[in-house]
């Protein structure tokens, strides 16, 4: 659902946002390509929350590179993301 263009826009980010939080990493490839190409803020926004809460170590640099995104609310968001993923990526004892 996450990828089909013609879904609705609220569709899509549902979907996205459900995928993060049942750990769905198949949405993976998806939510890399709307985080930067998306059609609209929201959607780009829920791709790249969904990065930071299924991504791994690759994505790291994807996010950051958003974090200079020109555009405030996605830059803001990838932000948060990338802390998210950084933190979980962090071995615990």
């Amino acid at each position: 659902m996450a990828n089909d263009d013609r879904a609705s826009e609220a569709c899509r980010i549902t979907a996205l946002r459900v995928a993060a939080l049942h750990g769905a990493k198949e949405v993976l490839p998806v939510a890399r390509e709307l985080a930067q190409t998306g059609a609209t803020e929201m959607l780009r926004m829920a791709a790249i929350a969904s990065l930071g809460e299924l991504g791994g170590a690759a994505d790291q640099e994807l996010l950051e590179a958003l974090t200079h995104a020109g555009v405030p609310y996605v830059a803001s968001i990838a932000t948060q993301a990338a802390a998210t993923l950084k933190k979980r990526m962090v071995p615990t004892r």
